[in-house]
């Protein structure tokens, strides 16, 4: 997986084999100054606390977008 944090000038590699997989929508927590997401999709739902490093698998159930 790769972050930018600079809106896209500069991409770094993260969690290199690790997250959940293809999702089709991913949204940051609000209020959780970007270290909560929610990453949504056909094959289930998961959740990442320390913006995207590692993921919890939550659900089984498809979504194919997620707001907040």
């Amino acid at each position: 997986k790769i972050r930018t944090i600079d809106g896209g000038k500069t991409w770094n590699v993260v969690a290199n084999g690790k997250g959940p997989g293809y999702r089709s929508c991913v949204q940051y927590i609000p209020n959780s100054n970007a270290k909560e997401l929610v990453a949504v999709g056909f094959k289930g739902i998961d959740y990442s606390n320390d913006s995207g490093d590692t993921w919890k698998h939550l659900s089984n159930e498809g979504f194919y977008t997620i707001r907040f």
